[in-house]
């Protein structure tokens, strides 16, 4: 089972390969994605993207959630580590992880241009800033942002190790997890930074309702932990879950 959440609705494949948009309580199929194994959504959910291991294809919708059309297929040299998708389905950033030699992030264009950055280091995260072609990079230590236009430039260092990262809703700041727990918030125009602690072991950083709402790790039976970073002080919730009783 793969789930992907955007702020309005979500992308399932279950266990038999279909694949279903949840939106407003209500499921019906998504077309042309079942048979995938994972599936992205772009910042803002207006693109997603479903990836088949088996061909290595990527296959791109427009118009998410009410009407999503097929717009285009990439078909990947190697399996891919990371995918992020931006908001107008354009640009699709693949993460390839080459051993010691370092890692790849190739961006795959709508003209089908593909153009390459190289990293020294491990990529452990990566993702789009809401709206933009300019992408989010992280290494396990540093920041980076990469854009069409200037390449790769670091903007952050994290000595603790990165684990997830994400935006805000208007593209001003950065969020980003680390494996110690620490969230960090990041002004893109001061570069001045805000931290919270959470007492759990971040994975992710999925934009949910809300500017800057996030949930921190990843859907299973253990209890969901939220980050709302929306005011002045950034705090950590947690939802938990049903105890099961049948037993």
């Amino acid at each position: 089972v793969s789930t992907a959440i955007a702020g309005a609705y979500a992308l399932t494949i279950d266990s038999d390969g279909a694949a279903t948009i949840v939106a407003a309580g209500a499921r019906r199929p998504m077309p042309s994605g079942d048979g995938a194994d994972s599936a992205i959504v772009s910042p803002r959910g207006l693109s997603a993207a479903f990836y088949w291991s088996g061909s290595r294809t990527v296959r791109v919708f427009s118009g998410m959630p009410e009407s999503p059309v097929a717009q285009r297929e990439i078909v990947l040299e190697a399996e891919p580590a990371l995918l992020a998708l931006s908001d107008d389905g354009a640009s699709l950033l693949v993460v390839s992880h080459n051993g010691r030699s370092g890692d790849t992030v190739s961006r795959h264009t709508g003209s089908g241009s593909v153009v390459i950055e190289r990293y020294p280091s491990r990529i452990t995260a990566v993702a789009f800033l809401p709206g933009s072609s300019t992408g989010v990079v992280a290494e396990m230590r540093s920041i980076l942002l990469d854009s069409p236009a200037f390449g790769a430039v670091k903007v952050a260092d994290s000595p603790d190790g990165v684990v997830a990262v994400s935006a805000s809703g208007d593209g001003t700041q950065i969020f980003y997890a680390t494996r110690s727990g620490r969230v960090v918030k990041h002004s893109l125009a001061s570069a001045a930074e805000t931290s919270v602690i959470c007492a759990c072991r971040p994975d992710a950083l999925a934009p949910l309702r809300g500017d800057s709402v996030f949930r921190l790790n990843s859907l299973s039976d253990q209890p969901v932990w939220l980050l709302d970073a929306g005011g002045d002080r950034m705090t950590v919730h947690f939802v938990a879950t049903p105890l099961d009783n049948s037993r």
